[in-house]
């Protein structure tokens, strides 16, 4: 069973057809979360990272990120500029989170392989020369 949280990135996740046990919408704050999913037991979260209360704050977003287990987190990112994406990729590596996504298929590739540090090494090392670090489609809604 999983948890989904989600905002404006909701397309991509209301055609996961896995399990969900709980699912919530809307931008949130770590509090309200937490008192939303107290005792709930989850196989993985998928968390639109627009759902995060201040998003754009990057540090907010890795402080949210901490109320879940780092190994059950997969993040939808959003489309943006191609710097900014670079920053949040190399900012959620730094700090253990190696699964994210931007579409339905890459959700589904990572709950069924979820990526490991050697995943995403290249990845860092691509983002810190300014390249797209996924290799994805930012454009995709």
């Amino acid at each position: 069973m999983n948890i989904i949280i989600k905002n404006t990135n909701a397309n991509l996740v209301e055609e996961f057809d896995d399990e969900v046990i709980k699912t919530l919408e809307g931008e949130f704050t770590i509090d309200q979360v937490q008192e939303k999913i107290t005792s709930v037991y989850y196989n993985k979260v998928i968390i639109d990272i627009t759902a995060i209360k201040d998003y754009g704050n990057i540090d907010n977003v890795i402080k949210f990120l901490r109320i879940f287990d780092h190994l059950k987190i997969i993040i939808v990112l959003k489309a943006m500029e191609l710097n900014k994406q670079n920053m949040i990729v190399s900012k959620l590596i730094e700090n253990g989170y190696y699964n994210f996504a931007t579409n339905v298929n890459e959700i589904k590739t990572l709950m069924a392989e979820p990526n490991s540090s050697q995943n995403v090494e290249k990845y860092f090392a691509e983002s810190s020369s300014n390249l797209n670090p996924m290799n994805m489609d930012l454009d995709c809604k």
